[in-house]
């Protein structure tokens, strides 16, 4: 498939030339001309000279493919051998692949436009008018995403949160990231959004706080339950013991006190699992101790007014 592209891309630039050639010479001539020197041209396309320039730029197009590979793959074993971490190997392999392939790939244009003898300031300068107007997003997205790499601000498997949705990495891309949901949809997002957005990063530490809310019935003894939660807690495993949990009254609602039960875990534990698992233990153990878990409700109260004659 590559060797195919390499020879359109040849055929392209052959065709390009002849027909600069063919309107610079046929414009402006008598029509009982014209024909003698199409064929004239055509004749002198196919010289010596012109196959001399497009074997030339074939040889140039094949020895930096190669030359790009072999690149690549000792920068690639490089890395492979000084970097402990996976995933930051991984990411760092294809930062540098991208970044070889691309170096190689301007080169070899330059170099092939001057052997077919295109004037190159020309061609610099639509180049440089379509990487301002037209590659600008894929640009900036290419570049955040060897920001991110490179910063190691992001790997492969963190869990991030942003615009409200949260997920782990799958893999960091040359535009966009790969981000999984825990329920399994993965969607992406461009990599200058890392850049420019908030985006909350739950393995930047190695352990992170959760709260579980619990809302009391108001005739239940708070100290009580209180007392509940911390010895639950105390004894579920998984939770670290620094930081330490603890419970805190948050706030007075309609139908009941608000209790928020905080303890960390390390971030490799699976957090919506442990929270599941810790918030049944809560329920089960406050009923146990008599408190009651409160929920909405309405009390109605009916006096009986005797009537009274005047």
């Amino acid at each position: 498939m590559k060797k195919i592209k390499l020879l359109f891309i040849g055929y392209i630039a052959s065709i390009f030339i002849f027909s600069n050639e063919l309107f610079a010479a046929t414009s402006g001539k008598e029509s009982s001309d014209l024909w003698a020197e199409q064929s004239n041209i055509l004749l002198s396309f196919f010289s010596a000279d012109n196959f001399i320039k497009l074997v030339t730029a074939l040889l140039v197009i094949i020895l930096t493919f190669f030359f790009s590979k072999l690149l690549s793959s000792k920068i690639v074993h490089y890395i492979e051998k000084n970097t402990t971490e996976e995933s930051s190997r991984e990411e760092l392999t294809w930062v540098i692949s991208r970044t070889v392939n691309v170096t190689v790939l301007i080169i070899w244009f330059s170099i092939t436009l001057g052997i077919l003898g295109i004037d190159m300031g020309i061609f610099m300068g639509w180049i440089w008018f379509g990487i301002g107007f037209t590659l600008k997003t894929f640009l900036t997205n290419f570049t955040a995403g060897i920001m991110m790499v490179t910063q190691g601000f992001y790997h492969n498997g963190d869990v991030i949160e942003v615009d409200g949705q949260m997920g782990k990495i799958r893999k960091v891309n040359a535009l966009f990231t790969a981000v999984e949901q825990f329920n399994g949809v993965v969607f992406y997002i461009p990599n200058i959004t890392f850049i420019e957005e908030r985006v909350t990063n739950y393995h930047t530490n190695d352990k992170r706080r959760t709260d579980v809310e619990i809302l009391i019935d108001y005739n239940a003894d708070v100290h009580k339950a209180k007392q509940t939660v911390m010895m639950v807690m105390d004894q579920f495993p998984g939770i670290l013991k620094a930081p330490g949990s603890d419970v805190i009254i948050d706030k007075l609602w309609d139908n009941g006190i608000l209790l928020i039960a905080r303890y960390w875990i390390p971030v490799s534990d699976n957090y919506i699992t442990t929270k599941s698992n810790i918030t049944e233990t809560f329920n089960l153990a406050l009923k146990k101790q008599g408190i009651d878990i409160a929920y909405p409700h309405l009390t109605v109260t009916h006096t009986n007014f005797e009537k009274t004659s005047s």
